[in-house]
């Protein structure tokens, strides 16, 4: 997976660009995660509380 993020901070622009490799093994010998009721009903959508500080 390539990521490029640009980021600008009082005028100053940065861009950080990752190149990631990697390999998923025993992905189906998880077993359920369970999350809590109250986790659930608290969680926003990515985007929504990203800028948020």
């Amino acid at each position: 997976m390539d990521m490029i993020m640009t980021m600008d901070e009082q005028g100053k622009k940065v861009t950080v660009t990752q190149r990631i490799k990697g390999i998923v093994t025993k992905i189906n010998e998880i077993d359920e995660i369970k999350v809590l009721k109250e986790i659930m009903d608290s969680a926003q959508e990515m985007d929504q509380g990203i800028n948020q500080q």
